[in-house]
């Protein structure tokens, strides 16, 4: 995927159809140091495996996508570290199974949840992350959207190996920026103000607004664009429900909303 193409041609719409997938994507830039290529990780959370069309979904439409399965490589036995968020993230993010350092659960703020202290719920801070051993490499990294390894300080993306985060610290956040239970942050200081009233765009909008910085760099760049769509809490504004309207049960139409805003394409993508 030739990223600068699609931002030399304004297609931030078309951009939002192309860079989501339900599997873990890594694109290199053929313009940049051939030595040390552009990376860009995305991740789509919850989604199901047989809600892509090229895994069998009727429903769903995710042309861009099944384009990406066409072109490239595609696992169809790749598995998590955990069947729950937060260590099956920590897994992805260091390449280990989680288990081997004690992270074997979601993580809980309730004392009585686990036989812990507090400040210990979130990745152990000796272990190194994709954005710690890119860092160390000379690359400009930047994690957009869904943390969820910790909220403590010594927890914090850009102490682990991220120069630049926006999104969240945790997960389950309301898919309208301005209601929800977590506050959206950018490198530690609270966002007020959102390009779009749709979180999925919103980040979207920041992982774009963060490439166009790196146009004139000439640091390779590693973009990890780690979207909480479609996870819970199910989310849409009756516009987007309407276009669903032949499904029935809510929860379903809900859920394949969000694929309007990840995977469809618009008119502004050729």
């Amino acid at each position: 995927m030739d990223f600068n193409v699609l931002l030399d041609r304004g297609l931030r719409k078309g951009v939002r159809g192309v860079i989501l997938a339900a599997f873990l994507i890594i694109g290199f830039d053929a313009l940049a140091d051939q030595s040390r290529p552009n990376i860009l990780v995305v991740l789509a959370d919850d989604m199901g495996y047989g809600d892509l069309g090229a895994t069998g979904s009727e429903l769903l439409k995710t042309p861009h996508l099944d384009r990406l399965v066409q072109s490239g490589v595609f696992c169809r036995q790749a598995y998590v570290t955990s069947p729950v968020c937060s260590p099956s993230r920590a897994g992805l993010m260091t390449g280990r199974d989680p288990r081997r350092f004690g992270y074997e659960e979601n993580l809980n703020k309730n004392p009585k949840a686990y036989d812990t202290r507090p400040e210990l719920l979130g990745l152990v801070p000796g272990e190194k992350t994709l954005g710690d051993h890119l860092a160390h490499a000379g690359y400009d990294t930047a994690l957009i959207g869904k943390w969820h390894l910790g909220l403590g300080a010594e927890f914090h993306p850009n102490r682990r190996g991220f120069g630049h985060f926006s999104g969240m610290l945790t997960g389950s956040h309301s898919y309208f920026p301005t209601q929800g239970k977590h506050q959206l942050e950018r490198n530690g200081i609270a966002v007020e103000q959102f390009s779009s009233p749709y979180l999925t765009d919103y980040f979207t909008d920041e992982g774009i607004a963060w490439l166009e910085q790196k146009r004139e760099s000439k640091k390779p760049w590693f973009l990890f664009m780690s979207y909480n769509a479609p996870h819970g809490p199910m989310q849409a504004t009756d516009a987007d429900l309407a276009l669903f309207s032949s499904i029935e049960n809510p929860r379903r139409r809900t859920y394949a909303v969000s694929y309007t805003h990840l995977t469809l394409p618009t008119s502004d993508l050729v």
